[in-house]
């Protein structure tokens, strides 16, 4: 600027001149190379925007979304399964219950009063899994899932309600050979829970035999119940093989796998899963 006469000229009425009388360009120089960055980056975020607009989001963004998806997805099937298992059992028992506590109104009313009390023991329960679900299911702390270590409190409670259950590993006659995992332990007691329920809706028996085996080869559940086929409904809403198509998922998830049918005059459930 100080030595270049007309360095900035505007038409042929105004050339700056050299020297220092043309400082004050200065100003007005700087206070354009700022706008012009303050343009740019305004147009970079209005490109930016319009791209999200126009294309929607990126691969990244997309898969981001995927996912929590999915995650959701699962969060609701999982719910599903633990409401099916959970109150499907409980409502059993309070059908079951309340039918026994019919039949007995009249001759046995001490019987009857026991069996309500066992109705009343099972709506309670149910109500306490239903409301630490629906907790879960709004942020809340996830539920406690009962194990395998729970499956004795699961016998007795069946058989208050009428089932005749012979009971072999925890709690039963053989002794458990280390801990399971988690999501393991949890699959068990849920195919015990699911056998059981069956068995108190469809039995005539009112007998079956849980055999929980932690051996050397991983870990087996089996339920036995005399009979080949449904010989009795009661009045307990579910679709056919549900909770075994449910079961089927749950185990396969933890690694395991689950066959369920007549043999040898009775139903048989059994899972297994072998050691990693």
């Amino acid at each position: 600027m100080p030595f270049v006469d007309g360095y900035l000229a505007f038409g042929p009425d105004w050339r700056s001149s050299s020297g220092w009388g043309s400082a004050w360009t200065l100003v007005p120089g700087l206070g354009l190379l700022v706008g012009v960055a303050h343009g740019l980056r305004l147009l970079t975020t209005a490109h930016l925007r319009l791209a999200e607009t126009l294309l929607g989001p990126d691969p990244a963004q997309r898969l981001a979304a995927v996912q929590r998806a999915v995650e959701r997805a699962d969060a609701r099937e999982r719910l599903a399964r633990d409401l099916h298992d959970g109150l499907g059992h409980a409502l059993t028992l309070v059908v079951v219950q309340a039918e026994a506590a019919a039949t007995a109104l009249d001759d046995r009313p001490d019987a009857a009063r026991t069996h309500l009390a066992a109705v009343t023991e099972a709506a309670r329960r149910a109500l306490g899994d239903l409301d630490r679900a629906l907790d879960h299911l709004h942020g809340g702390p996830s539920p406690h899932e009962p194990g395998i270590d729970d499956v004795p409190e699961l016998v007795r409670v069946a058989r208050v309600a009428g089932l005749d259950i012979a009971l072999t590993g925890p709690g039963g006659s053989a002794a458990s050979h280390g801990p399971v995992a988690g999501p393991v332990s949890g699959a068990a007691y849920r195919v015990v829970q699911e056998a059981l329920t069956n068995a108190l809706r469809h039995s005539a028996s009112q007998s079956a035999s849980v055999v929980l085996d932690h051996g050397g080869e991983g870990l087996r559940v089996t339920v036995r119940t005399p009979g080949t086929a449904p010989v009795r409904q009661r009045g307990v809403a579910g679709g056919p093989g549900r909770g075994l198509a449910g079961l089927r998922d749950r185990v396969g998830a933890t690694g395991g796998t689950i066959a369920a049918g007549p043999g040898s005059g009775e139903f048989v459930v059994e899972a297994v899963w072998p050691h990693p």
